[in-house]
């Protein structure tokens, strides 16, 4: 579902709105807040909250470092490993 969703707002340019689940990004976001997905694709930053999918599952994650050679290392705010 959530696949289809992220898709189909894709396409469409239009921002979406999911609920959150996990607390890797706490204390900034927490479990059953509600986070706007916006598909706009701009250059990335060092400090940048962005969704991403693993599998089948959607991740929102920090930007730790700008982007080299396409590339991107992300983690959690509440995490120590990063992704």
């Amino acid at each position: 579902v959530v696949d289809g969703a992220l898709d189909a707002w894709a396409k469409g340019g239009r921002v979406g709105r999911l609920m959150v689940e996990g607390a890797s990004m706490q204390p900034l976001l927490r479990p059953g807040d509600v986070v706007e997905i916006d598909h706009t694709r701009g250059p990335l930053r060092r400090g940048d909250v962005v969704a991403y999918r693993t599998d089948q599952t959607l991740v929102i994650h920090r930007v730790l470092r700008d982007p080299v050679d396409g590339c991107i290392q992300v983690a959690g705010d509440n995490r120590t490993i990063t992704d």
